[in-house]
């Protein structure tokens, strides 16, 4: 697999009066990318960036997503008609399209790191789910979880980048984030059922032994399904498996049917047909973009079909 680069930017912010407001250090993308990785997941951008007292950034930013954790300091954000106070530990994750105001609380500054996404088919169907709205504050229940994984892309970009390695610790975070996001504020019996058949990986598991898992019944666990997460059991398992199968078909060049078989699905058809509904191309296509890009000839073995 071959690597990527990043060039360092550093770029410095003053208001009017000649004050700073805004220090930011990232790291570019080079688009060394393999043309196909830039359609699974894509990093636009990683790197700090200190808020300083007030602001307004006027530049808009839909082209990507941003996802902002905030190290130390306070800030208020206003965007549109929403204001959203962030704290050390928050994650602020905003697709901007418009201008927005920045105000620091009582230390006059906030610190964050930024890893900052393209919009590429696999990122927008997850986003979809998970942020449906343009700005999105997350309280995070365990945060150093989350600095852990983003020091970690951080000491990828800042060296020799293997596309592979940044492309899994970036799924790795979005992973641990959905399963933070959907631990909070849920009713215990929920979490439980979660964090179970996210242990069980692409096993097979009924609603009954589900419900008894959590000491509760089949409906109350339809009903814990549909109104925290809008789906239900079976719908949640199979959106695990297609994720498990898009992390397969990006590793590994095995056989479709195999891999359908390895995540959990039955039939390859029934597989075939929902993976084309939540990712938008076939598993073939979704492949293809990674074995054979546009103009490139991959040094890999070709896929079996």
């Amino acid at each position: 697999m071959s690597n990527c680069s990043f060039t360092l930017r550093s770029t410095r912010l003053r208001d009017s009066s000649g004050n700073i407001v805004m220090d930011e250090q990232f790291y570019l993308n080079n688009d060394t990318y393999t043309e196909a990785l830039k359609d699974i997941l894509h990093c636009f951008a990683f790197g700090n960036s200190i808020w300083r007292k007030n602001m307004t950034i006027r530049k808009e930013c839909g082209s990507y997503i941003s996802f902002n954790f905030f190290l130390n300091g306070d800030a208020e954000i206003q965007y549109e008609s929403r204001k959203l106070t962030a704290h050390a530990g928050d994650l602020l994750v905003a697709q901007f399209r418009n201008g927005f105001t920045v105000k620091t609380g009582p230390s006059g500054m906030a610190r964050k790191q930024c890893l900052l996404l393209s919009y590429t088919p696999v990122q927008a169907a997850i986003c979809r789910q998970l942020f449906p709205e343009d700005l999105t504050l997350v309280h995070l229940p365990h945060p150093g979880r989350i600095r852990k994984i983003l020091d970690e892309i951080a000491g990828n970009v800042s060296g020799d980048t293997c596309e592979m390695d940044l492309l899994c610790q970036m799924l790795m975070f979005l992973q641990e984030l959905r399963n933070q996001l959907y631990s909070r504020h849920k009713p215990e019996p929920l979490v439980q059922a979660i964090r179970f058949l996210t242990q069980q990986g692409n096993a097979r598991i009924r609603r009954k032994e589900l419900a008894e898992h959590c000491g509760i019944s089949i409906s109350s666990l339809n009903r814990l399904f549909r109104d925290h997460l809008g789906c239900s059991p079976g719908q949640y398992m199979i959106q695990q498996r297609l994720e498990l199968a898009a992390r397969l078909l990006m590793l590994h060049n095995g056989n479709i049917k195999q891999i359908a078989y390895e995540a959990g699905f039955s039939s390859p058809m029934f597989f075939s047909r929902e993976f084309r509904q939540h990712y938008g191309m076939t598993p073939s296509e979704f492949r293809h973009k990674q074995f054979y890009p546009a103009g490139v000839i991959s040094s890999r073995q070709p896929p079996q079909s």
